[in-house]
């Protein structure tokens, strides 16, 4: 049963709240550029939550396998298209904790 949106949203949120990261992405012809990055381990493919999230934000890519000694695999959700990144963080801000939005802000704010 489908509830809504929102919960999708709620539910992207809080796995973004605790794994993902909104950081400057270097700059590009002396403009700021800014990504949003999430990572995953799995030893049996791309997770799961990295491919829910795809699904719910609707965008960004999931590259990987990056192999580590004696630790599994890491997959990783990445978006640096600036209209995305503000899309995606306008669909979670309402479900974000202070630390993601204070973070989200701060990267936003250089993008204007």
């Amino acid at each position: 049963m489908y509830l809504s949106k929102d919960v999708d949203y709620a539910w992207a949120a809080g796995l973004w709240d605790g794994e993902g990261c909104t950081m400057q992405g270097g700059t590009q012809n002396n403009t700021y550029a800014i990504q949003m990055a999430m990572s995953q381990s799995s030893k049996t493919g791309v997770p799961d939550v990295l491919r829910k999230f795809r699904r719910i934000v609707g965008a960004g890519n999931i590259t990987g396998p990056y192999y580590r000694p004696q630790r599994n695999p890491i997959y990783r959700w990445t978006i640096s298209q600036k209209n995305e990144v503000r899309r995606i963080l306008r669909l979670l801000w309402p479900f974000l904790g202070t630390r993601k939005r204070r973070q989200a802000r701060y990267h936003l704010q250089k993008l204007s």
